[in-house]
C-alpha cells in the first residue's frame, strides 16, 4: 500500500519539480533506489548471507521497516535531501554488513553501486565527500581482510581487493563525469525554462508585457482591489494615424515609435504600474490603487511628452500623437465595475471617444469629474 502510494503520489510531483530544484531531484533518485531496494535488498541479502546467520533476518526485517516509515514520513512531509540521506547512509551500511558477515565473493558486488547513488542523490560536492568517506572505510576493512588484522572479517583475496578498488575509482569517476553533464544540462534547461517564461511574458519588440501577462496582472489587482477596498484605473492608449505613418515612412519607423513609446511609459510610470503592448499600436497601462484623477493626470503626462518630443532619427513629418481612454473601478461610485473585461471595455470606449473628438487628448479629461 505504501509503496502504491509513494509511486502514484509522491513520484509524480518529484519528477515534475526535478528540473527546477537540484535537492528535489537528488530525493527523486533516492526515491526510486528506495522503493526498488523493497523488494531487491531483501531478495539479495536472502541470497548472499550464510544461513547460518539468523540474525539476518532481522536485518532485513528492520531494513523493511525502517525504510517504509522513512517514506512514509517523506510522502506526509517531503524535506529536501532528506531521502537522498537515508538512502546513501543505508546503501552504505548495508554495503559494510555484508562485507563482514559474508566469506565469498558476492559481497564485493554490492560497493560497486554506491559510487553513483551517492553522486546522484547528494550532488557533486557533497558527494565526493561522502564517497570518500564509504571507500576509506571500504578500504579499511579490505586492509584489515588483506593483513589479517583482526578475525571478524572475512579474508578476502588480494588480487580481488586491488581489483575492487581500482573498479569503484573508476566507477566514482564515471559518476562524476555523468552527475557534471546532467548537472549541466539541469542549469541550461533552467535557464531555457525561464527564457520561455520571459518571452512568453514580453512583447518582443517592446520588452513591455504582453497581453497574456496584462491579464494575469489584472486578475491579480482586481482581486487585491476587491480585498482592500481601494480603486485601480485603466489606460488605453493608442498611436494617432499609426497605419499612416507605417505606409509613409515604413515600418521601420513604425517599429521605432512602437519602441519610444514604450521608453516614454518606463519614464513616466511607477514601478508598481504596468504597462503592456494590447495589440498593434495599443497599450494597456494598469494603474493600482490610483483614482480618475490621478490616472487623468498620468495619461496627461504621457500625451504631452509624446506630443511635445522629437525623434532625432525620426523624420520631421513623422511626429505622431497619442490618444488615451481612462477608466476606473469606483466610477461611478455607485455601481463599482468589479470585471476585468467591463473595465478593459470602459477604457477602449473612452479612447474612442478621444479619437472620435480629434485625437491628441485623453478622455474622460478632468474638466468632466
Amino acid at each position: 500500500m505504501l509503496v502504491t502510494r509513494a509511486l502514484y503520489t509522491l513520484a509524480p510531483k518529484l519528477k515534475q519539480n526535478m528540473l527546477q530544484q537540484a535537492a528535489i531531484r537528488g530525493d527523486y533518485i533516492a526515491l526510486c533506489w528506495l522503493i526498488a531496494s523493497l523488494v531487491v535488498v531483501p531478495v539479495l541479502l536472502s541470497i548472499s548471507l550464510p544461513d547460518n546467520q539468523h540474525y539476518s533476518n532481522w536485518l532485513i526485517f528492520g531494513y523493511i521497516l525502517l525504510t517504509s516509515i522513512s517514506l512514509s514520513l517523506y510522502i506526509r512531509k517531503p524535506k529536501p535531501k532528506a531521502l537522498a540521506w537515508y538512502a546513501v547512509l543505508s546503501y552504505s551500511g548495508l554495503c559494510g554488513y555484508t562485507l563482514i558477515s559474508n566469506n565469498d565473493l558476492s559481497a564485493l558486488f554490492w560497493p560497486c553501486l554506491a559510487p553513483p547513488l551517492i553522486i546522484a542523490s547528494l550532488g557533486i560536492r557533497t558527494g565526493l565527500l561522502m564517497l570518500c568517506v564509504f571507500l576509506a572505510a571500504l578500504y579499511s576493512l579490505l586492509a584489515l581482510s588483506a593483513f589479517e588484522v583482526v578475525n571478524w572479517v572475512p579474508a578476502y583475496p588480494k588480487y580481488v581487493s586491488w581489483l575492487l578498488g581500482i573498479t569503484l575509482l573508476g566507477l566514482s569517476l564515471l559518476a562524476v563525469i555523468t552527475e557534471s553533464i546532467v548537472q549541466e544540462m539541469f542549469t541550461n534547461s533552467k535557464a531555457l525554462t525561464e527564457k520561455l517564461r520571459h518571452q512568453a511574458l514580453k512583447d518582443e519588440l517592446t520588452g513591455l508585457a504582453n497581453r497574456r501577462a496584462m491579464r494575469q496582472s489584472l486578475s491579480q489587482e482586481m482581486a487585491r482591489s476587491h480585498r482592500t477596498g481601494k480603486a485601480l484605473s485603466l489606460l488605453m492608449v493608442d498611436i494617432d494615424h499609426f497605419k499612416q505613418i507605417n505606409d509613409t515612412h515604413g515600418h521601420d519607423v513604425g517599429d521605432q515609435a512602437l519602441k519610444w513609446v514604450a521608453e516614454i511609459f518606463r519614464h513616466i510610470l511607477r514601478a508598481s504600474d504596468i504597462a503592456s503592448r494590447w495589440g498593434g499600436e495599443e497599450f494597456l497601462i494598469l494603474l493600482p490603487e490610483t483614482d480618475i484623477k490621478e490616472a487623468q493626470e498620468v495619461a496627461e503626462r504621457i500625451r504631452t511628452t509624446i506630443d511635445h518630443q522629437l525623434l532625432p532619427e525620426f523624420p520631421p513629418e513623422a511626429h505622431f500623437t497619442v490618444s488615451c481612454g481612462v477608466a476606473n473601478s469606483m466610477i461611478p461610485q455607485d455601481v463599482p465595475i468589479n470585471d476585468i473585461d467591463s473595465l478593459i471595455n470602459l477604457a477602449d470606449e473612452h479612447l474612442y471617444h478621444a479619437k472620435s473628438s480629434g485625437r491628441n487628448r485623453v478622455e474622460p479629461n478632468n474638466s468632466d469629474h
